[in-house]
């Protein structure tokens, strides 16, 4: 079954505070802006979906993914399994970076650094 992935894809984008960002971005309400995000909202109408994907410069397949049910199991090489990739296990990066030991934190901002700028500021960054 096709599920929705927002709140992941935000995370992916860098937003941090996904929900504020749908109130304030995308006009949604708290209450649509919380069910979307929860994973637990059966449909998306075409024209929220027409809005996210223009405000974030995405496509619909961006924002969902294939689940097999019991009902419906397609094989790997269906298009819906290759084609709408599954939301990464850990998309919290607020949890995620709460955990983290400092010495890694201060070796991953290190490497985002360098990415970001080609290698060029690093020393800047230490």
């Amino acid at each position: 079954m096709i599920q929705y992935k927002i709140k992941e894809y935000l995370h992916s984008r860098g937003i941090v505070f996904p929900h504020a960002w749908l109130l304030k971005n995308a006009e949604f309400t708290s209450t649509k802006a919380t069910k979307y995000l929860s994973g637990k909202q059966k449909f998306i109408n075409r024209e929220d979906l027409s809005f996210l994907c223009g405000v974030l410069n995405c496509t619909p397949n961006d924002l969902m993914y294939w689940e097999d049910t019991p009902r419906m199991k397609l094989p790997p090489t269906h298009p819906c399994h290759t084609q709408l990739s599954v939301p990464p296990k850990n998309a919290d990066w607020k949890k995620l970076l709460r955990n983290v030991d400092p010495n890694l934190a201060t070796e991953v901002y290190n490497m985002l650094v360098t990415e970001r700028d080609g290698g060029q500021n690093k020393k800047e960054a230490e």
